[in-house]
Order: C-alpha cells, then structure tokens, then sequence
C-alpha cells in the first residue's frame, strides 16, 4: 500500500496548519495500521461463528487492510467477523472456501487476517493444520506411469515414493521360476498356482503334433520296450540235433534216434522291465500367473 503522506508539504517558506495536519493525520492512520497488524491485537467476543473485534483504533475495510485478533473460542463451520462496528464480513480461506470446524483453533489461536473487498471477505492466512502441514514431510504416492510436471506449493519436505507395478513383467499366463518355495503372489501381487509338477518346460513347434499346442503334455517317467523298439533286426534262431548211422548199445527196432535230425527254436526271454527315461534335471518351483 502507498503512503498518503505528502512530502512536499508544508511548502518551503510557507507552511500552512492544514498541510501539516493533513500529513499527521496520514502518518497516525498508516501508523495504527500498521500497529494493528503487528502490536495491536485484540480479543474476539460474540456468539458461536458470530465473531467481533473493536480495535482501538477503528479499521476501515480497504483492499488490502491486515489485522491480528485473538480468537475467543474454536470455530465450528462457516463464520463471520464483524470489526469495529463495520458489519459482519465471512471468513474465507485462502482458496475462497467457507472455514471447516476447527480451523479456528480456540482461545490460543491468533488469526491473521486480509480484507478483500472483492467479496466482502476476511481471508485467514493461518488455519489451524497450515503449519503442521507444512512443517511435516509429504509422502507422495506415485502409481503407473507418471508424466508431466507437479508443483508442492508451501511444502518444505517432500519424499517422493515411487510405486513400480510390480507385475507388468508378470502378465497373467506368465511362468515365474524359483529355488524357494514362496508363493509369488507374496511379492509381485496377483493369483499364482503351483504349476508343472514333475514336468520340464519344451518351446512350441507348431510342425510337430506332440509340441504345436500351449501347455500340452506328454512323455514319461520310465519306459518298457516291445520287440518292436528293440531296435535290433526281426530273426530267429535255429538248433539241429545230430544222428548215429549205426546201432551202437541200441536194441534194433528202437525209436530213441528216430527224430534226432529234426531242427526246432530257441525259447524267447521276456523280463518285460521298465528303464528309466528321465533326463538330467534340476528340481525347481514353477508358479503360473492366473489372475
């Protein structure tokens, strides 16, 4: 606000009472006003939201005009402040909001206050909570991709906490592999099953019919060979017996040799015995992401 104080009165060599006065009476009104936005506090009185304040020195409700008073009582919603007789005037937040319960704190509670005459206003530029605010630390939390700028306006001490979705490596379908038995879902958030038991992992071939279709299964665990993937020849083997020409310790007319030249087969061996089919492996936890 400019002084009203006129400099270049009194005039040299001329001075007049009304000039002199003139810039006292400026001096006195600037000084008050100045005297009550520092010194000169005084004590509301009234009735519940109705507040009122009489300053011995009146104030006049000028764009701009700053006062200190002492609140009497804790505000409980909207409220009005009535100054020297000038008529009640809300009581508004910096953002132009009405004031909530509590944000005139009680008896200990020294309100600075700014008229805007715009709206016939007092604005409160310290509420109860405004210093708390700003003296503690602000977590912010930050989910998903984050662009852009943000202003923290009056913050002191902001910690930015950056929050990483967790599961984007992980969509559902996905398999995550580990040596501990932890469930994923523990870590990374989501719905995950025990998957694969017993099973090993094999690429898609989609020109191959035991390999061409997502999570489909085969093999096993021992196999028992048939002749036919013995992997040898089919064949046989074949015996002659030999015979005597004479009768050598034989009685005539004995049959004992009789079929000594005939030929026969060996008898096949069937263990029918499982062998085992397993590749070399290492045992690991495998969980699959379903939701």
């Amino acid at each position: 606000m400019a002084s009203s104080i006129n400099a270049t009165k009194p005039t040299t060599g001329s001075p007049t009472t009304q000039s002199v006065r003139d810039n006292f009476s400026a001096a006195k009104d600037e000084i008050n006003g100045l005297l009550r936005s520092s010194l000169d506090v005084v004590t509301t009185t009234g009735t519940g939201t109705a507040y009122s304040a009489n300053f011995s020195n009146n104030v006049v409700k000028t764009e701009g005009a700053r006062i200190i008073v002492k609140a009497h009582t804790a505000s409980t919603g909207a409220a009005t402040l009535n100054v020297d007789g000038t008529g009640a005037s809300t009581i508004l937040t910096t953002d132009g909001a009405n004031l909530s319960a509590g944000q005139i704190a009680g008896n200990n509670h020294y309100l600075d206050l700014v008229y805007n005459s715009a709206n016939n206003s007092w604005v409160l530029l310290n509420p109860k909570g405004l210093i708390a605010q700003l003296d503690t630390a602000r977590l912010i939390t930050l989910a998903n991709d984050v662009t852009g700028s943000t202003f923290f306006d009056g913050s002191q001490n902001i910690t930015i906490t950056a929050q990483v979705d967790k599961l984007l490596p992980y969509p559902v379908g996905a398999i995550y592999t580990s040596v501990v038995s932890t469930n994923p879902s523990s870590l990374f958030g989501g719905t995950w099953v025990a998957f694969a038991a017993g099973r090993v992992l094999v690429g898609i071939n989609s020109s191959d019919g035991d390999f061409n279709q997502s999570q489909e299964t085969g093999g096993a665990k021992t196999v028992t060979l048939t002749a036919a993937q013995s992997g040898l020849p089919a064949h046989s083997h074949t015996q002659r017996g030999g015979g005597f020409n004479g009768s050598v310790g034989i009685e005539p007319g004995s049959n004992l040799y009789s079929n000594l030249g005939s030929t026969g087969t060996t008898g096949g061996q069937s263990a029918s015995q499982a062998h085992n089919n397993l590749q070399p492996y290492i045992v690991v936890y495998m969980w699959k992401r379903t939701n």
